[in-house]
């Protein structure tokens, strides 16, 4: 299913083509609310620029950050509330576009907040309501951009002491 909207359109007339205006609208897939356990990089094939991915409230087992390479140049948001992922896989080249990413009760672990290190462009990141225990630089190492850092109802017992060192915009914690 596709939410289609009006982004970056001033108006629309006649001798515009039907395929032109399929381009500009296409820019959130919404696939929330399934059954989806395994996300594939078929996700991001074809013509069209994604702007917004919501996974939430799904039953992704194990997410793979690699299977969102084909659009990582035009994909800003991404919204995996209530996933269960069990297991995040970092990407092995950096994901440049992200700029907001909520794992909202998606009850990741420590080892899978570190594969977010990636999001170079990151500026919003929720991570409330999991299973972090302690807090490192190396879970937030490259988040140079990272402005707001959820972290309420977590078990946080250790904050190592250059867990925060490369965010200096950070404004919100």
């Amino acid at each position: 299913m596709y939410n289609v909207g009006f982004r970056y359109c001033a108006s629309v007339n006649d001798k515009v083509e039907f395929n032109d205006i399929i381009a500009l609208l296409l820019w959130t897939r919404r696939l929330n609310f399934n059954r989806l356990t395994f996300i594939s990089s078929a996700l991001c094939d074809g013509p069209y620029n994604m702007y917004h991915l919501d996974l939430s409230n799904n039953n992704l087992e194990e997410f793979g950050i690699e299977a969102l390479l084909n659009c990582a140049h035009s994909l800003e948001i991404l919204n995996m509330r209530r996933t269960h992922i069990a297991r995040i896989l970092p990407a092995n080249k950096p994901m440049m576009a992200i700029q907001q990413v909520s794992l909202y009760m998606a009850n990741i672990n420590d080892n899978s907040a570190a594969a977010l290190t990636k999001l170079k462009k990151i500026q919003d990141l929720n991570l409330s309501h999991q299973n972090l225990e302690s807090l490192s630089d190396e879970k937030f190492k490259g988040l140079v951009k990272l402005r707001t850092l959820h972290l309420a109802s977590n078990t946080i017992a250790e904050i190592h002491e250059d867990s925060f060192s490369e965010m200096s915009y950070l404004e919100e914690l």
